[in-house]
């Protein structure tokens, strides 16, 4: 939902038909919140984003955008950051509109806020075969530990089948729905 990605996604994307942009964060409510826009000083822009170009990517304060969040964060490194309002819904409201048959996987990396994306996920998560998400992501604030999320997921109906990083107390798991049926 970060006014600077959606900018460069409009940019760069928008004659692709295949792609849709949903300019709305994903949580376990409909409503406006607050959104933590993360920004560091800039260095150098690395090189997987210099398709948007330095001076593009300095003038938006893009770096390091991608630890922007729902969640306040206590990271000291993102002294920097932004307070704004985004619109936000939940998965299964959004699956209302677009009713998808299934899901094959739902990706989520949305710096400690995946505890609500999943609440905001409980009609629909019958349809869902994998979730891949990021755990441990503790400097934000209500962010489940590895250990939680690991249970949360499990309580879910979700089996652990990859753990990317398994001495470390953040990565990310790939679950599988126990209960899912084409």
């Amino acid at each position: 939902p970060d006014p600077r990605n959606i900018q460069i996604f409009r940019e760069v994307c928008a004659k692709v038909d295949k792609i849709k942009l949903f300019p709305y964060a994903i949580s376990d409510k409909n409503e406006k919140m607050k959104f933590y826009q993360a920004k560091k000083d800039f260095k150098s822009i690395p090189d997987k984003y210099r398709f948007i170009g330095e001076k593009k990517y300095k003038n938006l304060d893009l770096n390091n955008s991608g630890s922007s969040s729902l969640k306040k964060s206590n990271r000291k490194d993102l002294k920097n950051s932004a307070e704004i309002e985004v619109d936000c819904i939940t998965l299964s409201d959004w699956d209302k509109t677009e009713k998808l048959k299934n899901i094959d996987l739902l990706w989520i990396d949305v710096q400690g806020a995946e505890k609500d994306v999943l609440k905001g996920a409980a009609d629909i998560l019958h349809k869902i075969r994998f979730i891949q998400l990021e755990y441990g992501e503790t400097s934000y604030e209500g962010a489940m530990n590895k250990k939680e999320t690991y249970s949360f997921l499990n309580n879910l109906g979700f089996e652990l089948i990859k753990d990317y990083s398994p001495e470390s107390a953040s990565g990310d798991y790939l679950f599988k729905n126990k209960e899912y049926h084409e």
